[in-house]
């Protein structure tokens, strides 16, 4: 009897077991649990609220728990060191040191990851596999990403008390600026196709990830979409390649522009359940 054959996503036919990988990584739960985080998350896709922790069974063990849990363990002390790891991010002005190569790479382990759970987009890695995994820039797509930096939203008293019973948490005067996660597209007005854009949410920072899907697309375009984009987001800021360090600052835009139609959604879901 021939014995099965298992496919990683990352390295392709293995012996190796295949575990499960997180799509939000495990270090964000991890922080959910110790602080009694009670978010629900929403899954656009499949219509339904996101419960426990999201994983897809289809990365082997060394991919998982070696390579990629590098990206991890890198991201992870990134956001410790900016202080994105908390319940109310406060600050407006940040100075982001970063590593581009290990931050790319692993917000497009993220986006794969992603993408292979709603179905979409996901054949637009099979060249960038190997960057990911080794750093390896050998024939992937052009990638741009765009960072920005949330601002903390102020609530009124009659706010507070709708935000307290979702479980959101406030700061002692009524600050909201909490670490949800998230992980998936986004929808550009008046464009015209040529890239296709994901987004990245890890408390106050949103990661927009711009990925060219044709060679041939000059860069004075593709110069022209960032430029439009970033001005409609005001507070956006091109990551570099050949810097270690960026200035962000905070605008009008706040996580409930980012992340609060989606929990909306979430609480409504859970309360149609409810009287069921």
């Amino acid at each position: 009897m021939n014995e099965k054959i298992l496919i990683c996503a990352y390295c392709g036919p293995t012996d190796r077991k295949l575990t499960r990988e997180h799509i939000i990584p495990h270090f964000i739960y991890d922080y959910y649990e110790k602080n009694n985080y009670k978010i629900s998350g929403w899954n656009e896709f499949a219509k339904k609220t996101v419960g426990g922790q999201f994983t897809i069974k289809d990365v082997c063990e060394r991919c998982n728990h070696v390579l990629l849990g590098k990206l991890d363990s890198h991201a992870s002390q990134f956001l410790r060191q900016h202080g994105i790891l908390t319940d109310v991010f406060l600050q407006k002005n940040i100075e982001l040191v970063y590593d581009y190569d290990m931050l790319l790479r692993w917000i497009l382990k993220l986006s794969f990851n992603a993408m292979r759970i709603d179905g979409l987009h996901s054949h637009i890695f099979s060249n960038s596999i190997n960057y990911i995994l080794h750093s390896d820039p050998a024939g992937m797509r052009d990638f741009e990403v765009v960072v920005q930096l949330l601002s903390p939203a102020q609530h009124s008293a009659e706010e507070v008390i709708r935000l307290q019973k979702i479980g959101i948490p406030l700061s002692p005067c009524g600050k909201t600026n909490p670490l949800i996660a998230r992980v998936g597209k986004v929808h550009i007005a008046g464009s015209k196709g040529g890239f296709i854009t994901r987004t990245v949410i890890i408390g106050a920072l949103v990661f927009y990830l711009f990925i060219y899907d044709d060679s041939n697309q000059t860069q004075a375009f593709r110069n022209q979409v960032l430029k439009v984009f970033i001005n409609e987001l005001k507070t956006g800021v091109i990551l570099q390649r050949d810097s270690t360090s960026m200035r962000l600052s905070a605008g009008e835009a706040t996580w409930i522009e980012s992340y609060g139609p989606a929990l909306l959604r979430a609480k409504i879901h859970e309360d149609s359940k409810s009287t069921k």
